[in-house]
């Protein structure tokens, strides 16, 4: 059996724009008739290739059979297993109080007791991953600089340039 996985749909004018997440492809789809059958194989899949659609589907990575989709989870399974990944919001105080925004942006910050627990807990866990990733996310989190280095060497410390650290933010 075959379905229709990690796609996007987009709209233009009457044109349906579909993206794959799995692979850097994309088709467009302008013909009513291509539009139905895709959204019946996005409802109910079909049992193999027959259809131009379909064949072409298949080749961008957008239908895919059971099998290749039990490869590509396990693959991404094994991979993100490996990653400790970590988005951390220090502060949901910002410094600018953007008219379209939708939060209250409290002068909340993280307290010692919940960065030591943090430390910890990356103390404890750091040894199973190949790879830590943080995000950094709030308000403003640059509005809590000290404790975002203070995270940032305990890491760099801990993984002692054995294993891969990376980070993100952001920030206004």
């Amino acid at each position: 059996m075959y379905y229709i996985v990690g796609c996007l749909e987009e709209r233009e004018q009457n044109d349906i724009i579909l993206k794959s997440t799995l692979y850097d492809s994309e088709i467009k789809l302008s013909d009513e008739i291509f539009k139905k059958e895709y959204y019946s194989l996005k409802k109910n899949g079909c049992k193999s290739l027959h259809s131009f659609l379909e064949k072409e589907l298949n080749m961008q990575g957008m239908l895919l059979n059971e099998y290749e989709i039990k490869q590509i989870t396990s693959t991404l399974t094994k991979h993100y297993n490996e990653i400790l990944l970590l988005t951390i919001m220090p502060t949901e105080s910002c410094n600018f109080r953007c008219a379209y925004c939708y939060e209250n942006h409290d002068d909340i910050v993280m307290n010692e007791d919940i960065i030591q627990g943090l430390e910890k807990y990356i103390e404890n866990s750091y040894h199973q991953y190949n790879h830590i990733s943080i995000s950094w996310f709030g308000g403003e989190p640059t509005l809590c600089k000290k404790t975002i280095l203070r995270i940032n060497q305990k890491v760099k410390k801990l993984l002692n340039c054995e294993k891969k650290y990376s980070f993100s933010m952001t920030t206004n």
